[in-house]
């Protein structure tokens, strides 16, 4: 409504009289405070993220317990109320005690664990030894074999209730856990699924030592003598044999005979004919 809305609907001698512009200007005034808001939070009633908290808790509370959200943040009520809307068709399953798990107690590993018992229930009447698969895999052969029961409980951490509830004491805060489990947990259950309560657990992690080897000493030693044989040094080389004629030429006769300077006969004659004196064929 914009102002002096209802001051403009006067006629023009009424807009000149200070009387009836006061009149429509605190009826303005008190439309605006009061019936505004009521009409905007009736529009916003459509949809379950624009309606005003109150209404919304309202539309929850109507719903059942089935719907009952925890959230403390009151921004993602809206969404938790739309995803617990769709879990209704899951409603025979664990998916919505999963889920709600997951959601509403966000930072704490809390699961949802089912129940298993012994085949043999002459040894083992049924509700005396009941195990999660957990349980049942560290068991190994013990019981024989196993099947699953219709029962489930909700595995908790202790040293995560301590955290989350921020308090000494162990039993107050495991029996305010219950209590919040009660309420919002338990009706998500489904009919045909018994609720065995709570398992408590410790986690606790060891770290390993890395290993590291560090070389202290070194020894060696020998048994038995050692032996080093030198091996033999051969050098093989090919047999080379070489033939000289002997010629005669005029004024200059060769010895009939062959030089060597090593294995190879000397085959270059006009380059050492110095060794030898020459040779006067007269005499």
């Amino acid at each position: 409504m914009n102002k002096g809305w209802l001051t403009g609907q006067l006629t023009p001698k009424k807009q000149a009289s200070p009387l009836w512009v006061e009149l429509c200007d605190s009826m303005e005034e008190i439309l605006q405070s009061h019936v505004e808001p009521l009409l905007a939070r009736v529009k916003s009633v459509s949809s379950i993220f624009t309606m005003h908290e109150d209404d919304l808790q309202k539309r929850i509370d109507e719903l059942g317990q089935f719907f009952a959200i925890r959230g403390r943040d009151k921004r993602t009520k809206p969404i938790v109320l739309a995803q617990r809307l769709d879990e209704i068709h899951l409603k025979d399953t664990d998916i919505p005690i999963v889920n709600t798990l997951y959601r509403e107690f966000q930072g704490l590993s809390v699961t949802w664990e089912k129940l298993y018992a012994p085949v043999d229930q002459e040894k083992y009447p049924y509700g005396q030894v009941l195990m999660t698969k957990e349980s049942v895999d560290q068991a190994g052969d013990r019981y024989g074999e196993w099947f699953l029961t219709s029962r489930g409980v909700i595995r908790v951490p202790i040293n995560e209730v301590m955290r989350s509830f921020d308090s000494d004491d162990l039993e107050q805060s495991i029996a305010d856990l219950m209590a919040e489990f009660a309420l919002y947990i338990q009706p998500l259950v489904p009919l045909h699924i018994v609720f065995d309560g709570a398992e408590l657990s410790l986690k606790y992690t060891i770290p390993e030592l890395e290993d590291i080897f560090r070389v202290s000493a070194i020894d060696i030693s020998f048994t038995g003598a050692l032996l080093l044989t030198e091996i033999a040094e051969n050098i093989d080389t090919p047999h080379l044999t070489a033939e000289i004629e002997s010629t005669v030429q005029t004024g200059l006769a060769y010895p009939a005979f062959e030089l060597h300077f090593d294995t190879t006969s000397l085959d270059a004659w006009s380059l050492d004919r110095h060794l030898f004196p020459a040779i006067d064929p007269n005499g």
